[in-house]
């Protein structure tokens, strides 16, 4: 975990129990214009398939206070669902962290959503982490696992580059 972002989640003794953190990299990024796709969040249904629009909350000075995404259906048929996230962390050109609202459809506890780009040699490095505590672990692992692949792929096809780690613990 980047250093400084330790008390990000608001939780004492906060010991995540699952971290899946996925690396992309290009030689070919701009951090900048990286930066401007993945720092507003409003522009997320961009490059995640699973989600129909994003709306922001500023605070004023400071960029995002939270966000709410709205997921597409599951079904064709379906209703979408709805899932807020607080902002404790955003630097621009540099990263963001979020925690998810509590209760939540996902089940999730303790969470924080990481994400950091990095000077690499000639371009620019984005690592998505998710920590959390989860009511079902694997269906989790499972669901974020998709779903960091799912935000990486698009990515890559429009930067260029590759995934340089994808991991499940």
């Amino acid at each position: 975990m980047q250093a400084g972002t330790e008390n990000l989640t608001g939780h004492r003794a906060w010991r995540p129990n699952r971290c899946l953190p996925l690396r992309c990299r290009s030689t070919r990024w701009n951090g900048g214009l990286v930066w401007d796709l993945v720092g507003d969040f409003s522009r997320l249904p961009e490059y995640s398939a699973g989600l129909e629009v994003i709306e922001v909350t500023p605070e004023e000075g400071k960029g995002p206070r939270k966000y709410i995404c709205h997921f597409n259906p599951l079904e064709s048929e379906g209703d979408g669902f709805v899932h807020r996230e607080l902002v404790r962390w955003y630097e621009p050109n540099v990263g963001f962290a979020s925690v998810a609202e509590e209760p939540n459809v996902f089940g999730l506890s303790k969470s924080l959503s990481l994400v950091t780009l990095e000077p690499a040699p000639g371009g620019t490095t984005v690592t998505w982490e998710q920590y959390y505590d989860a009511s079902d672990l694997e269906m989790n692992k499972a669901a974020f696992d998709q779903a960091l692949a799912d935000i990486a792929t698009p990515l890559v096809g429009r930067f260029g580059g590759q995934i340089v780690e994808r991991h499940v613990e």
